[in-house]
């Protein structure tokens, strides 16, 4: 018996489903990033904070020279750190940006795949109803025509 042409578009709305599901994860996983980098930079900027009071204190106590340019230079360094985890933010960001349209776009595909499934799934009930009433009316047709042969 010939396959429905709604059945043979099944492996085609399974594929769709499959690519948008794997979408969907990397999707997550960018999500995730953006996340720990944003995690990331709260450390630091705490981080940063916290030594700069230390050095604060240290030098209304009373620091060498050296120890104060140690302080600075460390600080610097946590600057850095910080502005370098705002640049893989920010690509981070994008990314993700990039995924949820990719995402949106494969979403959009699987739906559009299951509703032409179902439209033809619908047309094809449709043609197998009349196919069945048909077939009943020419069974009583010929049913009636036996009859009248009798008569």
């Amino acid at each position: 018996m010939k396959k429905k042409v709604s059945e043979r578009f099944k492996p085609l709305k399974k594929l769709a489903a499959h690519d948008e599901q794997k979408v969907a994860v990397q999707l997550g996983d960018a999500r995730k990033t953006v996340m720990d980098c944003e995690n990331r930079i709260t450390q630091l900027k705490s981080f940063r904070k916290e030594y700069a009071m230390q050095m604060q204190r240290a030098g209304e106590a009373g620091m060498a020279g050296s120890r104060l340019r140690e302080f600075q230079q460390f600080i610097s360094q946590i600057d850095t750190a910080i502005s370098q985890q705002q640049e893989k933010l920010t690509k981070a960001e994008h990314h993700c940006q990039h995924l949820s349209r990719q995402w949106q776009k494969k979403h959009r595909n699987t739906e559009i795949m299951d509703k032409t499934i179902q439209r033809m799934q619908k047309k094809e009930h449709g043609q197998e109803k009349k196919k069945a009433q048909r077939e009943q009316d020419e069974h009583a047709a010929r049913m009636f025509g036996r009859n009248s042969d009798k008569d």
